[in-house]
C-alpha cells in the first residue's frame, strides 16, 4: 500500500515537472534565448556588464548585461557576420536565480514605455476610466516576451513609483530613485550598442 502511494506521488511530481517544462517551452522567447537553446549555429557570445539597478527593501540588486551574439559567416571574423543584441536581467531570490532576456527591439519599446510612465504617469493614473464614488487604484504595466514586467503606480504620498519583475516567477522589486535612473541609462546604452552593430 505504502509503495503504491509513493508511486502515485512520484507520478504526480513527474507530471507537474513536465507541465512546468512544457509551459516554459511554449512561452515566447527572445531570438537570443532561442539561439542559446538551439543546436547547429556557430556564434560568438559576448556579455558586457552594466551598472546594477538598485531596489528597495533588499540587499539584492538587479544585474544588467548587454548580450551580443555574432553569427560567424566563415572561419574568421568577417564584415559579413550578422549580429543579435539584447539585454539580460538577473536577480538572486532566496535560493533561486531569476533571469530574463530582452531583444533590442523590446529594449526600445521598454524605454519608450518607461518614458511615457515617467512623463505622463501621474496624469494617467489620476484619471479613472469609470466615474465612481468607490475607492480605486490603478497601475501602468508593460511586459516583454520573457515576462520582464515594468509597472508604475502612485503611493499614498502621491509619489510615482516603479516596480520591475524579472520573469513570471520572480517577485516584484521596487526601484529606488537611483535604480530608476540606472535602468533608463542601461536601456539607452543597450540601444546605442544595437545601433552601432546592427546598422553597420
Amino acid at each position: 500500500m505504502l509503495r503504491s502511494i509513493i508511486g502515485i506521488i512520484l507520478l504526480a511530481a513527474g507530471a507537474m515537472a513536465t507541465s512546468a517544462q512544457d509551459l516554459a517551452e511554449t512561452g515566447e522567447q527572445t531570438e537570443i534565448t532561442q539561439v542559446l537553446q538551439a543546436s547547429g549555429t556557430l556564434y560568438v557570445l559576448e556579455t558586457h556588464d552594466l551598472p546594477d539597478v538598485a531596489v528597495y527593501g533588499s540587499t539584492n540588486k538587479i544585474e544588467c548585461e548587454i548580450v551580443v551574439l555574432r553569427f560567424l559567416s566563415g572561419s574568421t571574423l568577417s564584415a559579413d557576420d550578422r549580429f543579435s543584441v539584447g539585454l539580460k536581467f538577473t536577480i538572486e531570490e532566496d535560493r533561486y536565480e531569476r533571469t530574463a532576456r530582452i531583444d533590442i527591439q523590446e529594449v526600445e519599446a521598454l524605454l519608450a514605455s518607461f518614458k511615457i510612465m515617467s512623463e505622463n504617469g501621474q496624469s494617467i493614473l489620476a484619471s479613472p476610466s469609470v466615474d465612481s464614488e468607490l475607492s480605486w487604484n490603478s497601475e501602468i504595466h508593460y511586459s516583454t516576451k520573457e515576462q520582464v514586467k515594468m509597472a508604475a503606480y502612485i503611493n499614498r504620498s502621491k509619489e510615482l513609483l516603479f516596480g520591475l519583475k524579472v520573469g513570471s516567477r520572480a517577485d516584484w522589486k521596487l526601484l529606488t530613485r537611483e535604480g530608476i535612473q540606472t535602468l533608463a541609462a542601461n536601456l539607452d546604452h543597450a540601444i546605442n550598442v544595437g545601433r552601432v552593430l546592427l546598422d553597420s
